[in-house]
């Protein structure tokens, strides 16, 4: 007499496709964790290049140059930081460059500055542009809003957002303008 087994028998003893079911149940781990760490590298090289722009647009207006003969404006040094962070899209519509002189550092004006995002329906008003005279004590602030690639998925549902679902970069360098 051949004894039959039941189907339900034979399915849990069969073994194909445990791969499968094993990269089925790992892969979306497996994935975020990718998408994290590339989101997480990709902001890090952003925010690395707006501080470079930074320092040089400081190093424009420390040096004199933004004072001295007047061809520097607001406009040429936020042209000059989206020259040198490439990788941003739309910049000049997504940048916000603020340029002050403190009496102190004590004094440096505290987080609030409005980002500029190119999705704004209403325009934001214009930053203060006061680069200083000489051995006056100035400080640059740029805000730049970026876009998120994973927004619902690792670091990218972590990070703070604005209205519109982006990313800002904020870069701030006080520094004492040079005797000119």
């Amino acid at each position: 007499m051949i004894k039959r087994q039941s189907i339900t028998h034979r399915f849990v003893r069969n073994g194909s496709g445990i791969a499968a079911v094993e990269f089925a149940l790992v892969a979306p781990l497996f994935f975020a964790l990718i998408f994290s760490l590339f989101e997480t590298g990709w902001l890090m090289i952003k925010t690395a290049l707006v501080d470079n722009a930074v320092a040089e647009v400081a190093r424009t207006i420390y040096t004199g140059a933004a004072i001295s003969d007047g061809t520097v404006s607001q406009d040429s040094l936020k042209a000059k930081i989206c020259s040198r962070t490439v990788v941003l899209n739309n910049c000049l519509n997504n940048l916000t460059l603020e340029v002050t002189t403190i009496t102190s550092l004590a004094s440096i004006p505290q987080a609030g500055e409005v980002c500029r995002d190119s999705n704004d329906t209403v325009p934001q008003p214009a930053a203060t542009y006061a680069p200083g005279s000489a051995s006056e004590i100035s400080f640059v602030r740029v805000c730049i809003a970026t876009e998120v690639f994973t927004p619902l998925l690792g670091v990218g549902m972590a990070l703070p957002k604005n209205s519109h679902g982006r990313f800002e970069i904020v870069s701030s360098l006080a520094f004492v303008n040079e005797p000119f």
